[in-house]
């Protein structure tokens, strides 16, 4: 999987930022969590910091639905699906599948 961490409140991408996919739950796997924390990956969590450009790419991620939690100063935010829509981006994975996601929003900070 990979894409591009961008502030659509700074027009920045970001860059050097801690960041990670948290497994959707519910009963149909499909909500972020209610409370967001430091990624921790006995939950299945998997973390990455962008690089100098605000870029990311991860490898051998399980399959499943997840969300992406990424730092902003004080607080955790959810990527978006669009600048207008705050809904949280659902990201699903399978097996074997290269996964680009391109510009990844996110109302930073």
């Amino acid at each position: 999987m990979s894409g591009a961490l961008y502030s659509y409140n700074m027009k920045i991408r970001i860059a050097g930022t801690l960041a990670y996919l948290t497994p959707a739950v519910g009963e149909k796997k499909d909500q972020v969590p209610s409370i967001l924390t430091s990624p921790n990956p006995e939950q299945g969590d998997v973390y990455f910091t962008t690089d100098d450009k605000g870029n990311f790419e991860l490898d051998n991620v399980s399959p499943g639905n997840y969300f992406l939690i990424v730092w902003s100063p004080y607080t955790w935010e959810v990527a978006q699906v669009s600048e207008t829509d705050e809904k949280a981006m659902s990201i699903e994975l399978q097996a074997d599948q290269k996964t680009i996601l391109g510009t990844v929003l996110v109302g930073w900070p």
